[in-house]
């Protein structure tokens, strides 16, 4: 099976697991969240974002919608916007996987914090060992070390 698919199936079932666990209020809004999610490993990061926001009006403490939207926030190079929308999600769930991730992700685009991008990172890991995006991130961490 390709790796990104794996990754985004392990992902959904990660979602799915998270709804149950936080109370996603809806079976679509489930279906949003992947469908966003799978945006933004594919690069189609406008609709993604749109998807997000969309989300967001209806369940603004929705920890992994603010975490995605913070990813999207860093692809298009808002750095403010996307630290506030990390740290609001990690507020929100310091449990969230992907919110560590894209705090790490966040670390190595616009700080020289390494050790604190590394800490994310494997926290990120910990709590999913399947996240697709804090192995991407621990790469380039590896790449800038060396």
């Amino acid at each position: 099976m390709n790796r990104m698919l794996k990754g985004s199936l392990t992902s959904f079932f990660a979602l799915l697991l998270l709804a149950l666990l936080t109370g996603i209020s809806s079976a679509t809004h489930l279906a949003d969240l992947d469908s966003a999610l799978a945006d933004f490993y594919t690069n189609h990061n406008q609709r993604g974002y749109e998807k997000i926001k969309a989300l967001l009006e209806n369940e603004p403490e929705n920890a992994t919608a603010l975490a995605l939207q913070g990813l999207f926030e860093l692809r298009f190079k808002n750095g403010e916007a996307a630290r506030e929308l990390i740290e609001q999600a990690l507020e929100i769930d310091p449990q969230n996987a992907l919110a560590h991730a894209a705090f790490g992700w966040y670390l190595v685009d616009y700080s020289e914090d390494n050790e604190g991008a590394r800490a994310s990172v494997e926290k990120a890991l910990e709590l999913d060992p399947e996240l697709a995006l804090a192995y991407n991130t621990r790469g380039i961490l590896a790449i800038e070390a060396n």
